[in-house]
């Protein structure tokens, strides 16, 4: 399913906002997750979705945010991951046809760090929301939004899931007020990042306020063309009497995502933490302004900064045209799990590390000829590499299985070098829709 067919037409489309501090509202007990009323009160559930209808929204979520395995069983709804799931999409899918709106699916993060920083391995990530998934697309969602993630590993692994489904993805990063992901990835590394994974719209979500998500967002928008979506909090959470609250009135949001609309011309937009049925109907107001009302003149086209495609590590980047003249790099031969072979001397990954910071490399060269473990080992190599050295890396080899290793978990946006000549663009393919 393509933009267009999903999100026909030159207009914003209009997301909803928060749904905890509804459900609160309307009964949810102290402790429980959201995903506990889908099962126990979902006429309580409905009411929320239909409220976000009333307000004017385009799209709604399912109340599925922590539905996965994994966040079910730490919130006690252990082996309730078909019915939490089901359930949610019943109801979000009768609301919707009710009111003519479309449907996406809620996957959030785990709240598990993955590894090697953590105990959840990426495999164990991505299975646990594959689960997830395949309730969601056998109860009839054709979209997912993945949402929240700080961590591109996690975002990638729900991402694979998705697309494993048959679903079509939207994908959110939340930052931190330093303008990074937890894991240290920029707007730029991210936007590169959701491009090479082929999701179909990607963005920013929850965190930040909407001034302080706007030159977020507005870098991305210069970086790429991925359509974009962006949901803020209202505001930055404040504890009022032991009690979190968010201090943007739906007016004061609206005005300032009326600036960010202008800037950034995002394709979805919405609210996360803290926003209410009153900040969409503030947002649908500004967007039914017919000089709001639309994402683009027809045959205009949001342009950007940059010129080439920005090559990801999990952490830095830098924007390439096609020419290796200017670049620095170390060329490396990978023969085991944890060692190297630079300018013909054995090294462990920290070396490497060490030579491409002394060398003020941009990217690391990686030759795979020389690779004498497993395929399976290489998935060690590739997440210890890029733990040591944050750019991004390129890749040759003529073994197609350990290619397909190596970009099923390497995190950002690689290289992927075809038998030839280093400075011709023709023999490299940028990952995303190649299929190895």
């Amino acid at each position: 399913m393509s933009v267009d067919r999903f999100f026909p037409g030159e207009k914003i489309y209009l997301l909803d906002g928060g749904m905890g501090s509804l459900l609160q509202k309307k009964g949810l007990p102290s402790g429980q997750a959201p995903e506990y009323m889908n099962i126990h009160h979902p006429e309580k559930v409905r009411e929320v979705y239909l409220a976000y209808i009333e307000a004017g929204s385009d799209l709604i979520e399912t109340n599925t945010f922590g539905g996965n395995p994994i966040t079910l069983e730490k919130n006690g709804l252990t082996g309730l991951t078909t019915e939490v799931n089901q359930r949610a999409a019943e109801l979000a899918l009768e609301a919707g046809e009710s009111g003519q709106v479309r449907v996406v699916g809620s996957i959030g993060p785990t709240g598990e760090l993955l590894a090697p920083l953590g105990g959840l391995d990426q495999d164990q990530a991505e299975e646990a929301f594959f689960q997830q998934c395949q309730v969601l697309k056998a109860a009839g969602i054709q979209v997912v939004n993945v949402e929240t993630m700080s961590d591109l590993r996690e975002l990638k692994a729900a991402v694979t899931a998705a697309k494993k489904c048959g679903l079509e993805v939207m994908a959110e990063v939340s930052f931190m007020a330093n303008g990074f992901t937890l894991s240290g990835a920029s707007p730029q590394v991210v936007a590169a990042t959701l491009a090479g994974l082929g999701v179909m719209v990607g963005g920013i979500n929850c965190g930040l306020g909407p001034g302080e998500i706007r030159p977020l967002i507005k870098e991305m928008a210069d970086s790429t063309a991925l359509p974009l979506i962006v949901q803020p909090n209202a505001g930055l959470p404040q504890v009022v009497e032991g009690q979190t609250v968010y201090n943007l009135t739906a007016d004061v949001f609206a005005d300032l995502m009326r600036e960010l609309f202008v800037e950034t011309r995002p394709l979805i937009a919405g609210g996360c933490c803290g926003t209410t049925p009153e900040h969409i109907k503030a947002l649908r107001r500004i967007l039914d302004d017919p000089a709001f009302s639309r994402r683009a003149e027809p045959g205009e086209q949001r342009l950007t900064g940059a010129s080439g495609v920005f090559l990801a590590g999990r952490a830095k980047g830098f924007f390439w045209n096609g020419d290796f003249t200017p670049v620095k790099f170390v060329e490396a031969k990978p023969v085991n799990a944890g060692e190297v072979l630079v300018a013909g001397e054995i090294m462990d990954l920290f070396g490497l590390a060490q030579t491409g910071k002394e060398s003020q490399a941009d990217i690391i060269r990686l030759n795979l000829d020389e690779w004498q473990a497993t395929p399976a080992e290489l998935k060690t190599f590739v997440i210890n590499a890029q733990l040591y050295f944050a750019g991004p890396f390129s890749v040759f080899s003529t073994d197609p299985e350990l290619l397909e290793v190596f970009f099923h978990y390497y995190i950002g946006c690689p290289l992927w070098e075809k038998p030839g000549s280093l400075r011709e663009w023709d023999n490299f393919y940028i990952p995303g829709s190649v299929t190895v």
